[in-house]
């Protein structure tokens, strides 16, 4: 990914403004360790975060948590919360 964010960068002269952004999502993935805090797990969908299930088949889940609020009868949404 070094290489190819490189070449880049010598071969254009004015990225536009989805370039840029995307050349600074390549160049947090870079940088980030293994210990690093808000890791990037998605080039596409920077929003997306590492879940755990806590469960022995399937510990990590990768995506957005939501929070859905229906009624009990009538299965009407009353609220709903995204966690980021």
């Amino acid at each position: 990914m070094g290489c190819v964010k490189r070449d880049i960068e010598r071969k254009v002269e004015n990225p536009n403004i989805r370039l840029k952004s995307l050349l600074e999502i390549s160049e947090r993935i870079l940088t980030q360790s293994k210990n690093s805090k808000n890791k990037i797990y998605s080039i596409h969908s920077p929003e997306v975060e590492c879940i755990s299930k806590g469960k022995s088949y399937k510990r990590y889940e990768f995506g957005c948590k939501v929070s859905l609020v229906t009624t009990s009868k009538s299965n009407w949404v009353v609220g709903v919360s995204s966690f980021t």
